[in-house]
């Protein structure tokens, strides 16, 4: 498995991402300048995250359900190559949100270190992770 840069999302690749994703309104639109990383297993992405350095949020983090909780972590994985890229972009703290009954979803962030902030008016539960205060 490995992580990867994708500095251009062809539509193979973004087939590819709808495939593994629940659901495709959920991937937010790329401006330029986000980071996009994804991972690879053989010739197939089985996961990505999205994030924008002007905001420090991530917008997006997706692992195929196949490759979820086993050995490989994939998500975590993918998190550190992001969280990396935003620090050395300059963020002090990178925030996230988690759709409303995503269980999974909060458990990882909360697990990887993240606070939780309580839900916004959007239905998101807000997460904020210090990285000076995490040691990244």
């Amino acid at each position: 498995m490995d992580i990867e840069t994708i500095n251009y999302i062809s539509e193979e690749i973004l087939v590819n991402i709808k495939d593994i994703h629940r659901s495709a309104e959920a991937i937010v639109e790329i401006e330029k300048g986000d980071l996009f990383f994804g991972a690879r297993v053989d010739e197939n992405i089985v996961g990505y995250v999205h994030a924008r350095p002007s905001i420090s949020h991530i917008l997006g983090l997706y692992v195929h359900e196949k490759y979820q909780r086993n050995n490989c972590k994939i998500g975590t994985k993918l998190l550190d190559t992001c969280i990396k890229s935003l620090s050395n972009s300059g963020a002090g703290k990178i925030f996230a949100g988690v759709e409303g009954g995503n269980e999974k979803g909060l458990k990882f962030f909360t697990h990887y270190g993240f606070l939780n902030r309580g839900v916004g008016k959007t239905g998101f539960t807000k997460f904020e992770f210090n990285l000076l205060k995490n040691g990244t």
